[in-house]
């Protein structure tokens, strides 16, 4: 899985369904996921 830059602060990658990231600043916001698939492509 790869995250896909959709613009400047969303990005997004294809699981189950999309799982959206809204980025702002140092604070970012997941949108329709599932955590264990989210641990294994983000950065902690």
């Amino acid at each position: 899985m790869a995250l896909i830059q959709s613009s400047e602060h969303l990005w997004y990658f294809r699981d189950t369904c999309n799982v959206y990231v809204l980025k702002s600043g140092t604070e970012c916001l997941l949108i329709d996921t599932d955590p264990a698939a989210s641990c294994s492509i983000l950065p902690l």
